[in-house]
């Protein structure tokens, strides 16, 4: 998964927990866990992507570094702060030299209701979240022209008791990746999980910075295993540390995705 975040310089995310949805990488614990200080992604063909995340003494996020491999070297593309206000974060790239694009979250109670990511070229999209059914969260995508929305694409995401999407129903653009000329009406897509935390749950910076439905890592509290469409089963390999936390995802596409924990024994 290639995250490009050159042109990101504000974003407005929730600090509450939010159920169902994730909130984890904003609440402040006072709990010693194993918090993710790097990950990499590893890409057979493209630029390598480092996130570098630094945390305050209450466990919260303060700076995210992305930097991307060039020259034969690592070098800093952009660095992030988070400010806690009240019941938001604000995040702050002070690497840009003028106002970008923005992205802001909204809650209804304690779930995200609402996010908007303002592109620096004018455009805006807006996602929605109903979490009015259990056991699913309904997101839709839309394109804004205005105070207008054309909806793009919209996910159904299932999840079982263990707080894991282990089914995934696409319609729209996210139903026809390819581009098909003849879309379908609908993708589905099954997963399982293994038993350990996911380190890239509630990340909104991996998430929302494409106009695209957020992957179900964002919502799913363990690491997937298994990926089946259309009867197709893919293979997510990892490798635990001794924490045991996951060190390394290879992914079905060969992308690497590598952790680091810096207050563990990873």
């Amino acid at each position: 998964m290639m995250i490009n975040m050159k042109n990101l310089s504000w974003i407005v995310v929730c600090v509450i927990l939010i159920s169902g949805c994730g909130g984890d990488e904003f609440q402040p614990s006072s709990e010693e866990q194993c918090k993710v200080g790097r990950f990499v992604y590893k890409q057979e063909a493209g630029r390598d992507v480092s996130y570098h995340i630094t945390y305050t003494e209450e466990k919260a996020i303060n700076l995210i570094t992305d930097e991307v491999f060039q020259n034969d070297m690592w070098q800093t593309n952009a660095t992030y702060r988070h400010i806690f206000r009240n019941d938001s974060l604000i995040v702050r790239d002070f690497t840009a030299f003028k106002e970008g694009a923005t992205l802001l979250t909204a809650l209804t109670g304690t779930n995200i209701s609402e996010v908007k990511r303002y592109l620096p070229g004018g455009a805006v999209y807006r996602w929605r979240f109903d979490y009015s059914k259990s056991g699913q969260v309904t997101v839709s995508l839309e394109k804004m022209n205005g105070d207008a929305a054309t909806e793009e694409s919209r996910g159904i995401y299932y999840l079982d008791l263990n707080s894991d999407v282990t089914r995934l129903e696409l319609f729209g653009k996210a139903a026809n990746p390819g581009g098909d000329p003849v879309p379908p009406d609908k993708l589905e897509k099954e997963f399982t999980y293994d038993i350990v935390i996911n380190p890239l749950k509630s990340l909104a910076l991996v998430h929302f910075l494409k106009p695209e439905l957020p992957d179900v890592t964002f919502f799913s509290m363990h690491n997937r295993v298994t990926e089946k469409q259309a009867g197709v089963t893919k293979q997510y390999k990892i490798t635990y540390g001794t924490d045991p936390m996951p060190s390394e995802v290879i992914m079905p596409d060969g992308v690497v995705q590598k952790f680091e924990y810096p207050n563990c024994t990873n």
